[in-house]
């Protein structure tokens, strides 16, 4: 699930419902946002997106990696891209 699929998929809850599902809502994979008075105040995510997200925040802070996918994105905007069987 990318950034934009977790919001989208993610589901509003408040505090009352959290309480009353909370088994099921910890053993769901979807993202969960809990209101306080209908405004989102905490997200709750599972374990491995959160990893997820804390790999691609790492791979943000390399700096040649992210000019090298920079260029790609470049390049294939250009038509300049090479199938990766052929690589």
């Amino acid at each position: 699930m990318n950034a934009i699929g977790f919001v989208k998929e993610g589901k509003y809850i408040g505090l009352r419902e959290l309480r009353e599902n909370l088994s099921s809502v910890v053993k769901s994979q979807r993202p969960f946002f809990l209101t306080d008075h209908g405004k989102p105040v905490k997200a709750m995510i599972s374990y491995q997106y959160l990893l997820e997200l804390l790999e691609m925040l790492d791979e943000l802070k390399d700096k040649a990696l992210t000019q090298k996918i920079a260029m790609g994105r470049k390049e294939y905007q250009a038509g300049g891209w090479v199938p990766a069987r052929s690589a």
